[in-house]
């Protein structure tokens, strides 16, 4: 990777992803101008998706685009590397009222969550690779609304269901964060599921919307080390969550050709053969294998507080206390 800029220090790291998360399709596509919103992604409980037979449901407010992605990942990331886990039923009222915030009913009141608090629009902005001020910042508070705006309903198959939010953030006057994750997600967190790694160092190479959101889904099919085969239909249902017909396909399939080798030009060791063949071709992948393994370290201490704090004092203080 000589010839390639560094990646800021800041940037550079893994964000740890629930693996039937990170292959959902429709959820996050290549956008250009207008956003879609108003609709739902359904998933039946199968195999490929490891869900433990849930059926989930994406209900969409506005369209997630790459942008939005990589913001969602860099939370992952610091979740991994500074998270906590608030239990069910915590001890201590503190803890309790804490929980009673975040908890957004349903299915979620019954499982663990994970907080990261103590972040900023600045350090999500920094762990993305870019400046804290102007556009930038107001692009990231969208974003933190598209994302805490997707619920997901659940039905389990002992037959409960509910709803809950995907994130919910808080964000105090001083410009502190507090966020917490759905336990679908969380669940990368808490050694309860197959789970993926996305290299944000990678990641921060790629200039392209396609190219991201193509090395973020195979990063999620692909173990380290791993070649698989995949057609670019395949591979185009999982871009842009649907399949185009005529000109518009063969756009889609010179787009993702075009992808492949911006991947393969990060110098990481992405390998993809087979697409010099015209139309829907079958092409080979190869996800490259770090010379040194790295252990999940996103399995988190639980929340365990002892004092007691008045109701009254401010949520802020309350969770500083709490995971202080």
């Amino acid at each position: 990777m000589s010839d390639q800029p560094s990646v800021p220090e800041e940037a550079e790291g893994f964000a740890s992803v629930e693996r039937s998360f990170a292959k959902v399709d429709g959820l996050v596509v290549p956008v250009r101008g207008h956003r879609a919103g108003g609709f739902e992604l359904y998933y039946p409980g199968r195999d490929e998706f490891n869900t433990d037979g849930m059926n989930f449901t994406f209900r969409i407010f506005q369209q997630l685009g790459a942008w939005d992605e990589s913001v969602l990942l860099v939370l992952l990331k610091l979740l991994g590397q500074r998270g906590k886990i608030l239990l069910p039923e915590p001890e201590g009222a503190n803890l309790r009222q804490v929980r009673q915030q975040f908890d957004a009913g349903g299915e979620a009141s019954a499982q663990a969550t994970v907080l990261l608090s103590g972040t900023s629009y600045s350090e999500i902005l920094r762990n993305m690779g870019l400046g804290t001020a102007g556009r930038a910042r107001r692009l990231l508070r969208e974003s933190l609304q598209r994302l805490s705006a997707i619920s997901l309903w659940i039905k389990h198959r002992s037959g409960a269901e509910g709803s809950s939010n995907l994130l919910v953030v808080h964000a105090s006057p001083t410009g502190d964060l507090l966020i917490s994750i759905h336990y679908l997600l969380a669940r990368a967190f808490l050694s309860e599921s197959h789970w993926a790694r996305i290299n944000l160092g990678e990641r921060w190479h790629l200039n392209g919307d396609i190219a991201k959101i193509l090395h973020r889904w195979l990063s999620a099919w692909l173990d380290e080390g791993e070649t698989k085969p995949a057609r670019l239909s395949t591979l185009e249902r999982h871009v842009w969550g649907n399949t185009a017909t005529g000109l518009d396909r063969a756009r889609r399939f010179s787009d993702l050709k075009a992808a492949f080798r911006e991947i393969e030009s990060i110098g990481t060791g992405w390998l993809v053969t087979g697409t010099d063949q015209r139309g829907d071709c079958t092409c080979r992948i190869t996800r490259p294998l770090r010379s040194t393994s790295v252990a999940n370290e996103s399995v988190l201490p639980a929340l365990d507080v002892q004092s007691e704090m008045p109701v009254a004092v401010p949520l802020s203080a309350i969770v500083e206390a709490a995971i202080g």
